[in-house]
């Protein structure tokens, strides 16, 4: 089906690239960064802020999406051992609803990650939401956070895009993420809206997280979201 369409839109160059490796013409493919969603604003939350128990000087960051192995939520937790204890995290997200009802390693995780928490004594600077099915409820749940961290692992995530980086970006949060091939390509695109690890390490993720300008980084996500929003994008495509 690939090799009879007539265009072919991919968001990065690894996926332009795997097309003409396919045998698609170089001029069959239009390669157009992903878009990003802009939300009405949702009404405001305080959920995550008393489940963390924050108070003035805390700062919180999050990961959003589907659980998943090669996300790094391990690495998120694992940052809070070396950055001050006002700094906490909130796991915006849960196991996929189809995921939940088969035996997988999928399902594992979840396991993992909350004896983690148990095990490094993070039960205080810690929460998870679980699946978060209203998009309204998880935008409020971001906004009501400091700064969102994606350090997903560089193997999985270098053959593929992600979309859930976006709602940082769409929310106006700051964005933190590993020097993936498709992050480092977004990076190139997005005008430092997106700060990279100098690695896939998480003590780089605490380093970025300390020094991060959070004023400044909110407004180079608004200003990335507004630059690539759905209906800008879709007069491009047009």
């Amino acid at each position: 089906p690939f090799l009879e369409a007539d265009l072919l839109i991919a968001h990065n160059d690894i996926t332009a690239d795997a097309l003409k490796n396919a045998g698609v013409k170089a001029e069959n493919i239009q390669k157009i960064p992903h878009p990003v969603h802009q939300f009405p604003a949702p009404k405001k939350s305080t959920y995550i802020s008393k489940k963390l128990n924050k108070k003035s000087g805390d700062i919180v960051y999050c990961t959003v999406g589907m659980l998943h192995k090669y996300k790094g939520i391990t690495d998120a937790i694992k940052a809070l051992k070396f950055l001050p204890p006002n700094y906490k995290l909130a796991i915006i997200g849960g196991l996929h609803p189809v995921e939940t009802q088969i035996v997988s390693e999928t399902v594992g995780i979840y396991n993992k990650i909350t004896d983690l928490i148990d095990e490094l004594g993070l039960h205080d600077r810690v929460f998870i939401t679980g699946f978060v099915q209203d998009d309204n409820l998880m935008n409020g749940y971001i906004r009501e956070c400091d700064a969102c961290v994606f350090p997903y692992d560089g193997v999985y995530y270098a053959n593929t895009s992600s979309g859930a980086i976006n709602l940082g970006f769409s929310n106006g949060r700051p964005v933190i993420a590993y020097p993936t091939a498709g992050f480092r390509e977004l990076a190139q695109n997005a005008d430092d809206a997106i700060v990279l690890t100098e690695t896939f390490a998480y003590y780089e993720l605490a380093r970025e997280l300390e020094r991060l300008d959070f004023t400044k980084q909110a407004g180079l996500s608004r200003k990335y979201s507004d630059k690539m929003a759905w209906p800008k994008m879709a007069k491009v495509l047009t």
